[in-house]
């Protein structure tokens, strides 16, 4: 009988320390799993939505039927003449370059608008109307110009000027008696009142009739039979014109200022 009680004494006291042993093991394994858990995470990146600049993210105007308008639009120099921002423009960019870009779009929106388009060039390959083979001068232009049947005509270029201090847009225009339809001026004055609505933080364009002084005025003004404008976007020798012409969303409100006050004189006055 004792030696049955100690088994069973025995037995007991195995069980138990087998039963202690499994509680620790089990606690160490769940104390263990809740130091992992609770391991603190990386930190979340806050971002903030960026803030569209004036100029931005424009609404192209809904397709429109074609009106039978014609508008030729050159884009100042090209090929061999580069025309001015040498050394002064970032990235090797010349006026022929943002001329050329400001062009395309312009054309684009007046499409939009109904009007049929014409560029004097494209930027590569010289028209039949250029003299010689490098270059197309604006008394070539100007010739090409009045050998085409349109309504009106658009020169686009990039000012420059010693005074770094010189900034904004120039429309410059030319009634003269040679002049189809005396019309430059009123299309110049509603193209300007585009640009000031579109481009609020830009200073508002001037406007200049060169008719007060032929003999000092622009070829493409005076020399093209049909309305006519010279548009200087802007001077690139000034750092806070400079570094708008460049931008992408600028160039298109520009174009699109352009292009709305043509079709604002066109949709009110064309017969």
């Amino acid at each position: 009988m004792i030696r049955r009680k100690q088994s069973l004494s025995r037995l007991m006291k195995t069980v138990l320390a087998l039963l202690l042993l499994c509680q620790t093991v089990s606690c160490g394994v769940e104390e263990e799993a809740e130091e992992t858990t609770t391991e603190p995470s990386a930190p979340t990146m806050t971002v903030t939505p960026a803030v569209p600049g004036i100029g931005i993210g424009r609404v192209m105007p809904v397709a429109e039927e074609p009106n039978g308008i014609i508008v030729c639009i050159d884009a100042g120099h090209g090929f061999m003449d580069g025309g001015t921002g040498d050394g002064v423009l970032p990235d090797g960019l010349l006026e022929k370059d943002i001329t050329m870009m400001i062009a395309q779009k312009l054309s684009e929106d007046l499409t939009m608008y109904g009007y049929t388009t014409l560029l004097t060039h494209d930027g590569e390959t010289l028209p039949p109307a250029a003299v010689q083979d490098h270059i197309f001068n604006a008394y070539e232009r100007a010739d090409y110009a009045n050998s085409i049947d349109m309504d009106y005509f658009i020169s686009i270029h990039v000012n420059s000027a010693q005074n770094t201090e010189a900034e904004g847009s120039r429309i410059y225009y030319y009634d003269s008696s040679n002049k189809v339809k005396k019309i430059g001026g009123e299309v110049a004055e509603r193209m300007g009142k585009a640009i000031e609505k579109n481009l609020p933080d830009d200073l508002d364009p001037v406007i200049v009739d060169q008719s007060t002084d032929p003999y000092n005025a622009f070829i493409l003004c005076n020399q093209v039979n049909a309305p006519s404008s010279l548009v200087e976007i802007g001077f690139c020798t000034n750092p806070n014109d400079a570094g708008k012409m460049i931008r992408d969303d600028w160039q298109e409100q520009f174009a699109q200022s352009l292009a709305d006050g043509i079709n604002e004189y066109f949709k009110e006055y064309a017969e």
